[in-house]
């Protein structure tokens, strides 16, 4: 969606409640304004990143008192705004998405980032001026007019509607605690599940790399075995089309009108094994084709691979620390890259969700997690990922969180084999 696309549908239709008078864009953020004329963040696009504040808690969930249409309307713009964004990020990079138009024909080689955050007490989050800069202040954690930061978003207000939905917050008597203690609770929220994500996705990598290998062998035989059947077929053709009595002709009058005449029945066996084995070796190079195809860590759970019968794969719903996965790949052979826009399933998308600090020692635990999503579909990749690693860097610096080298090691230097030995460990302690 262009922006001027955008723009017409939010001023569209100014009068009364529940309007797109609710809406405006401002700063690069869809904001929503509530009953008491504060602006709420709903969608951000940062340049080379989204932000997602989660505008599907702001009817059901949070204090911000929407009427039904206006979420409805609210859902299906920022929807087709975080489509078309994604889609622009992932084909020409961190770009300016207003003066770029979307051509349906290149395909996304740049990383496509969201990051959702989502807080219980939003209330708190409004503000009376919809800025660029009060969108980036919010993103870092810091409130640009009333002084507020994400431990105070992450209370409840018992008395305010919507309370006690999907998100439960702290107390304020808890949010104190958390501040006595001190310390920055979010600038190390990603570190320890990025190192997991990295050597899960090592993981899947080397495993999928390896069944590629031990595949090959098998569909080297099973091809050499098709081509010694087919020379034996067409030599047993050529017998049966050069026959005294004509091509395929029977022997004798006697053998007319059998089925299997003595002449043809060599010739109808090698058709049935020529048939069975070039199924075989077609499914063979079908199961091979689609793992080849699939994103570089995505990785079979278990494979029989056999020159006697149809090959099958069976996929995993947890590759290493990243778990809920389903996987189609089926459809990666044929389908072009691209982005996905819905985040509802993990799926073949790199998802990382980032975990707020506490000590194990404290009996309150933040309540909120930032959940990072790699949109293209190629992104679920080792490789991807360590290319990418200092980009993703740059895009969690702005919103106020560190991402370090992964243990410590330049993603130069990263040795897969040695990332992913602990998990081929523990396959061997479980065998």
């Amino acid at each position: 969606m262009k922006f001027d696309k955008l723009i017409e549908l939010i001023n569209e239709n100014p009068h009364g409640r529940g309007s797109t008078s609710r809406f405006r864009l401002a700063g690069g953020t869809i904001w929503y304004k509530d009953d008491d004329k504060l602006f709420h963040p709903v969608l951000s696009h940062f340049h080379t990143f989204i932000v997602n504040w989660r505008w599907n808690l702001l009817s059901n969930s949070t204090p911000v008192n929407m009427s039904s249409r206006s979420y409805n309307m609210l859902s299906d713009m920022a929807g087709q705004a975080k489509r078309a964004w994604l889609q622009k990020l992932g084909q020409h990079g961190g770009i300016d998405t207003r003066q770029v138009s979307l051509d349906e024909n290149s395909t996304c080689k740049h990383p496509a980032v969201s990051i959702t955050m989502s807080f219980p007490n939003r209330k708190l989050m409004g503000v009376k001026k919809p800025t660029a800069l009060a969108a980036k202040m919010l993103a870092k954690g810091k409130h640009p007019e009333n002084g507020t930061d994400r431990i105070d978003w992450s209370t409840h207000n018992r008395k305010e509607r919507g309370w006690g939905g999907s998100l439960r917050g702290i107390s304020p008597q808890e949010a104190e605690q958390l501040r006595k203690n001190g310390g920055d609770r979010y600038l190390g929220c990603f570190i320890e599940p990025f190192e997991n994500a990295v050597s899960s996705l090592a993981y899947g990598a080397v495993r999928k790399e390896n069944t590629l290998r031990d595949m090959t062998n098998p569909l080297s035989q099973m091809k050499m075995a098709l081509d010694t059947l087919s020379d034996d077929l067409m030599a047993s053709a050529g017998e049966l089309v050069g026959g005294e009595n004509g091509p395929f002709a029977p022997l004798t009058i006697e053998d007319a009108g059998d089925p299997s005449p003595p002449h043809n029945r060599k010739f109808l066996k090698l058709l049935g094994e020529f048939e069975a084995l070039s199924g075989r070796c077609g499914a063979a190079g079908s199961v091979m084709k689609n793992l080849l195809a699939a994103p570089d860590s995505a990785c079979t759970k278990s494979v029989s691979i056999s020159t006697d019968s149809d090959w099958n794969t069976y996929y995993p719903e947890t590759i290493g620390h990243l778990s809920n996965l389903e996987f189609d790949y089926t459809r990666w052979a044929d389908t072009k890259e691209g982005v996905r826009a819905n985040n509802a399933r993990s799926c073949e998308l790199l998802v990382i969700h980032g975990i707020p600090f506490y000590d194990e020692d404290e009996e309150v635990k933040p309540p909120v997690e930032f959940t990072f999503v790699e949109h293209n579909n190629r992104g679920f990749s080792y490789y991807w990922v360590r290319k990418h690693k200092q980009f993703y860097e740059g895009i969690l610096s702005q919103i106020g969180c560190s991402l370090p080298d992964p243990f410590g090691i330049p993603p130069c230097e990263w040795d897969y084999l040695k990332l992913a030995a602990p998990f081929f460990m523990e396959e061997g302690d479980n065998a």
